[in-house]
């Protein structure tokens, strides 16, 4: 079939594209992460706490916003 040819030349060429090269040091920082977990060394959040951590980040970045703004 051409058609799924032509789309799977277009979505691989775009998969090619859009690929994440990992630094020596991300590397690095990952291995250590990953091994910190397999030992049980590492601090292991689930995932409601990571996003009560985010929410108080972001909310703390769209506080200080809103007073920049005020101050203009």
């Amino acid at each position: 079939m051409i058609i799924n040819k032509a789309l799977y030349t277009i979505i691989g060429k775009d998969i090619k594209e859009n690929e994440f090269e990992y630094s020596d040091e991300l590397k690095t920082e990952l291995d250590k992460r990953y091994s910190e977990y397999k030992m049980g060394t590492a601090e292991v959040v689930t995932a409601a706490e990571s996003k009560k951590r985010i929410e108080e980040i972001l909310g703390g970045i769209k506080e200080e916003i809103m007073y920049t703004y005020i101050l203009l």
